[in-house]
């Protein structure tokens, strides 16, 4: 279950791209680390650049920081080359991944077991309204992962509004099916146990519009959901301000992630190249 929770942060936000230059805001918390910051997204043909600025919050996690609340990152992705570098502009290091290599039977991103059900569901909500100065319709995206001895689940639940009156919608779309068919192989995919990921993916990736807000969560529940241990286990971590009980939703269970992202401009650019390649001075380092 572990190495899922891995493998679905690969896909927060779950983002459909474009040649045009996209401002964000957001804020994370997982487990017993929050954060909060901005998010510029540049996109240029087949690469794409996310600069974010971010902060710790919550007492647990200042306290774990010792003194450095904020933090910079780049990531570039290059679709042509296959790759992946996530840079840490401050220490001037980058580590590189190999989208294929994502695909790998023995690849840390995978579940931990096949024995497992997978639940999906796409709803459209039949809603539209005006959502950070774009007209948008609201869907709600729900993957339920049931374990083997049916007491181990996980809930992930992307509510999202989407907008096709955003710069360059156009571009948009085309791109987004580019991105969909690198992380996917189709009906003839090398790894079946990345086929409930593909799945989730590839159906999100059908809705007709760019996400100018989303709202995900993710919720689990075990064998010990009942009991006086769990119980006090979520007392803690509500002091800490980590993960959460679901009060809002008739989901029981923890809620070990909540993200929250919203889309402030999207603008057309001629972005210059350069943007998207590595600098001289920075260095590679292991995964």
């Amino acid at each position: 279950m572990k190495n899922f929770i891995l493998a679905m942060l690969l896909l927060i936000p779950i983002s459909i791209f474009a040649d045009v230059e996209i401002h964000e805001t957001f804020n994370n918390n997982l487990g017993f680390i929050g954060t909060k910051g901005t998010r510029t997204i540049y996109i240029k043909g087949n690469l794409e650049r996310v600069d974010e600025i971010s902060e710790m919050t919550g007492k647990f996690a200042m306290m774990m920081s010792r003194g450095k609340t904020s933090n910079k990152s780049i990531r570039i992705t290059d679709l042509g080359k296959n790759v992946i570098y996530n840079i840490d502009p401050d220490k001037e290091v980058y580590s590189k991944i190999n989208i294929k290599d994502i695909e790998k039977p023995d690849s840390l991103y995978n579940v931990d077991s096949l024995k497992a059900n997978f639940e999906y569901e796409v709803k459209d909500m039949k809603e539209s309204k005006i959502v950070n100065g774009f007209s948008a319709k609201h869907y709600i995206a729900t993957m339920r992962i049931i374990g083997e001895d049916k007491t181990d689940t996980l809930k992930i639940i992307d509510d999202m509004w989407v907008s096709k009156s955003i710069p360059e919608w156009n571009t948009i779309k085309n791109y987004s099916r580019l991105m969909a068919n690198n992380f996917s192989q189709g009906k003839n995919r090398k790894n079946e146990r990345l086929k409930y990921m593909n799945d989730f993916y590839e159906k999100i990736s059908k809705i007709d519009g760019y996400p100018v807000k989303t709202d995900i969560s993710m919720y689990t529940s075990g064998s010990a959901e009942d009991g006086d241990d769990n119980s006090e286990k979520m007392q803690m971590s509500d002091i800490l301000g980590g993960g959460e009980k679901d009060t809002n939703n008739s989901i029981n269970g923890f809620r070990l992630l909540h993200s929250l992202t919203n889309v402030k401009s999207v603008e057309k650019k001629n972005l210059n190249d350069n943007l998207f390649k590595l600098k001289s001075e920075w260095k590679e380092i292991g995964n």
